[in-house]
């Protein structure tokens, strides 16, 4: 059909009617640039000089100018000259160029392969594929060194935007690809390839972390509080007196923990009676936690390979590293054996609930305030209708609780024959007209009454830093779990309510009340976040997304590892107060074998005294104690090099009044011999006679204390000292490196 002669002519296109000039003169080409821009060009400028940034910091990480200044509020010192800022531009351009010929080359390549996309359209593609190459220079960051020990907000912020933009990535790149690759790993899963790998795992993480709680022991980085204090409560157990402690009050360790799970535990330390023992059983006992978490979590998402990759969040986590690494506690002993409540109370069957019962009596055993952790687990039990199960449970918990009660007051209650524990939470325990601390009813009244004041407690700055370490990796998944959410609670409010700062570390065994329950909670939190409603609005695909919460997860978790965890070395994980020192070699290894020739030297039933750094070599005998409490002791032996003036003087006194004699000496290390009780009288009363005709010949002057009276006072002042799992008063040392050729001594 053609157009009428008397129709009007179209007008013509804008290109047409409007002349060079005035589309020129109109600036019409910015709007083809700026639209350039926005579509690919900013990210290709982005991604162009990320490599050059990347590698220009790690090629002058040993310049002083990036040391962490000390000065104000640790902030990173910027002292770089002009030409350094220059020299780093340059790498930046350097960088964008040879990205701009990487990029021009794809653009000649796709013309002539011709497969119908433009340009810009093959550019934003190559864009997306790129990001990984954009975020280097933030990784680059992330490994400056004494980033993560002074600057643990900037980290954790470093560390969670890359995780984002790589989750995001991954599941526009790579996600689609991950449902053949399950089918091509079908046959392997067959043949239990994924069980055979859980098995590996748990091997690997158990001989891991043995290795180093072993190294860091003989490198004289373990104390009498508490590896000392354990393992003379193992050996007294294992040798027929039932905890008994030389070191606590009343001579026993139920005057602080009441953890009869030692008895149950005695024999396999018989095997080996000695501190390292109690390391491997440790790093072997929180290691089996993978398999319930693993079991669990295969059941959950139904996928074996993710179910590996849920055991290595749980592996990875600096907190359980805290929890391995700080000596032994009774504490982590709770960790697999709520993690096998959980899933055995998830399986429901008649043979799992009598395993159920089995690991809910071994938790109890574990230490005093497990009856409240049974309790939280028994509300979820009711939550997910197993009513009887759940009811049972709280009636067994608070039955036991009454019987701890009434033998032990170790509960937020202390006596002269007991501790107390009621000053971690000193900000919320009211005291009373008399100025005792009220308790544990003081805490709870306080925690339901004044919401405001429990709030003021859980959101100071440094426990958000804890929580941004323990939660930010798993993605606050457990929290959107469903009915397991319940499980979080004990834990929660444990640490969130405390005031001693060692509560809120990933560096001590504290987080053993939270992070099972996180674990064993995040598969549910993953299912359910992928699976709701909110994903099919946005348009997502629930299994892609699932995918890339994944692979975020373990990124994340990687990273928080690496920068504060104990696999990879760093500068911020301590093994409880000291840093981690991972190899046993030259000074260290010289140093620990001349004690132990020093040790040799004591009989196996004799009683001794030492500072802390020494105990836990010496404590698998009937009767040890803390330096300076040694009267009853037959032998002493000290630290030689890193003693105080006051303890110098004291063991000076010591030998001069003829109780002890020095067997041996060096450099490093002093043992000295109590001398029997007639010498030492004997010895005595000849000082005596001497004092007194000196003072009948002499003018008289102000008597002086009596050493024995001056050491009772300064024993006195040690007595008072409580012992807490990882609270000290005048023993705490300062949470800063050991000298390599020194161990630690904690009272300095």
């Amino acid at each position: 059909m053609t157009a009428p002669e008397d129709a009007p002519p179209p007008e013509p296109s804008d290109a047409i009617a409007r002349p060079l000039w005035l589309r020129i003169l109109r600036l019409e080409f910015l709007d083809g640039i700026i639209g350039t821009f926005q579509r690919w060009l900013l990210g290709a400028l982005i991604i162009g000089v990320g490599p050059g940034l990347a590698l220009w910091a790690p090629l002058h990480r040993e310049d002083p100018k990036f040391v962490l200044d000390d000065i104000g509020n640790h902030l990173i010192k910027v002292d770089l000259s002009l030409g350094d800022r220059i020299q780093m531009i340059e790498w930046g351009l350097w960088s964008l160029l040879a990205m701009g010929l990487l990029y021009a080359g794809l653009g000649l390549w796709h013309r002539r392969r011709g497969d119908g996309r433009s340009l810009p359209e093959v550019y934003a593609r190559l864009n997306l594929q790129l990001v990984p190459v954009g975020l280097l220079p933030v990784f680059s960051a992330l490994w400056t060194e004494q980033l993560e020990a002074r600057l643990h907000l900037l980290s954790l912020t470093l560390i969670a935007v890359s995780s984002a933009i790589m989750g995001a990535w991954y599941y526009h790149m790579l996600s689609a690809r991950v449902v053949s690759w399950r089918e091509r790993l079908a046959p392997l899963e067959r043949r239990a390839v994924p069980e055979l790998l859980m098995t590996l795992l748990v091997l690997g993480y158990a001989w891991t972390f043995g290795y180093l709680s072993v190294t860091d022991h003989h490198n004289l980085g373990t104390h009498i509080y508490d590896l000392a204090l354990y393992d003379n409560t193992f050996w007294n157990t294992a040798h027929g007196d039932s905890m008994a402690c030389s070191y606590l009050r009343g001579g026993t360790h139920y005057s602080a923990h009441y953890d009869p799970i030692i008895i149950l535990l005695a024999p396999i330390y018989g095997l080996a009676p000695r501190a390292e023992t109690l390391l491997w059983l440790q790093s072997v006992w929180l290691a089996m936690g993978g398999v319930p978490l693993y079991l669990i979590a295969k059941r959950v998402l139904g996928n074996p390979w993710q179910a590996l990759v849920v055991m290595l969040l749980f592996y990875l986590a600096p907190a359980l590293h805290g929890i391995n690494m700080f000596d032994f506690h009774s504490l982590a002993l709770m960790v697999p054996l709520v993690m096998w409540m959980i899933y055995l109370l998830d399986v429901g069957t008649p043979a799992a609930l009598v395993g159920y019962w089995i690991m809910l009596g071994l938790l109890l055993l574990t230490r005093e305030d497990m009856p409240f952790v049974a309790c939280s687990i028994s509300i979820y039990a009711i939550a997910t209708r197993r009513r009887v199960t759940g009811v049972m449970t709280i009636l067994v918990a608070i039955a036991y609780l009454i019987e701890i009660k009434s033998s032990s007051r170790a509960l937020l209650s202390g006596d002269k024959e007991s501790y107390s524990y009621s000053y971690y939470y000193e900000e919320m325990i009211p005291k009373g007209k008399d100025g005792t601390d009220e308790g544990l009813v003081g805490l709870v009244t306080t925690a339901l009454s004044d919401p405001v004041a429990a709030m003021a407690v859980l959101l100071k700055p440094p426990k958000l830093v804890y929580f941004g370490k323990v939660l930010m990796p798993l993605l606050l998944l457990p929290f959107f779990s469903g009915r397991k959410v319940l499980l979080l609670a004990y834990g929660m409010l444990f640490i969130g309510l405390v005031s001693r700062k060692y509560v809120f570390s990933v560096h001590f065994q504290y987080s053993a009340v939270l992070l099972p329950f996180l674990l064993m909670a995040w598969p549910d939190g993953l299912n359910n976040v992928s699976n709701s409603r909110l994903v099919t609005r946005l348009g997502l695909d629930p299994r892609r997304l699932r995918n890339a919460l994944v692979l975020t997860a373990l990124l994340a978790t990687a990273l928080v590892s690496a920068k504060f965890g104990a696999i990879v070395p760093n500068r911020e994980f301590h093994a409880g107060w000291n840093e981690l020192k991972r190899t046993h070699d030259g000074e260290r290894a010289e140093r620990y074998q001349e004690m132990l020739a020093f040790i040799e030297k004591i009989p196996a039933d004799a009683s001794v005294c030492t500072n802390s750094t020494i105990g836990p070599h010496v404590s698998n005998r009937p009767v040890a104690v803390k330096w300076p409490s040694c009267r009853a002791a037959e032998y002493v032996m000290m630290t030689n090099d890193d003693l105080k003036k006051k303890d110098r003087r004291r063991l000076d006194r010591m030998v001069s009044r003829g109780d002890t004699e020095v067997i041996a000496e060096s450099d490093a290390f002093i043992l000295l011999r109590q001398l029997p009780k007639e010498e030492r009288d004997a010895l005595r009363k000849q000082k005596a006679a001497e004092r007194r005709s000196s003072r009948k010949s002499s003018p008289r002057t102000r008597p002086r204390p009596r050493d024995d009276e001056a050491d009772e006072a300064d024993e006195a002042d040690d007595d008072e000292n409580p012992y807490h799992d990882a609270d000290r008063d005048e023993d705490e040392p300062a949470a800063k490196p050991s000298p390599p050729d020194r161990g630690r001594n904690d009272e300095e």
